[in-house]
């Protein structure tokens, strides 16, 4: 749906209705300075996408990382000595 641009002195609840309805509402003020309304719903959807993208390319700079051969591997109780030690040293106050 694309965005209206609106007055920004339009009557607040005929904006909240075309808002709460799905329409993102550009309010155009002076000059450059813009206000885009959406619905919370709208606000959470792009920052899952956001999240999700930003996600996906650490997943592709783990994957680069990899094929470049730029790892460290662990046995298990490699990894368990390690946690032991950082549990050990966060008990007795040198890990904050």
């Amino acid at each position: 749906m694309p965005m209206e641009i609106v007055d920004p002195h339009s009557s607040v609840g005929d904006v909240y209705d075309r808002v709460f309805s799905g329409q993102p509402i550009m309010l155009s003020l002076s000059g450059d300075k813009n206000i885009v309304m959406l619905s919370k719903t709208e606000f959470d959807e792009l920052q899952r996408i956001k999240n999700n993208a930003a996600f996906i390319e650490k997943l592709d700079k783990s994957r680069e990382e990899y094929k470049n051969g730029r790892v460290v591997i662990k046995t298990m109780d490699e990894l368990e000595a390690m946690a032991a030690v950082s549990e050990n040293m966060t008990m007795n106050g040198e890990l904050s």
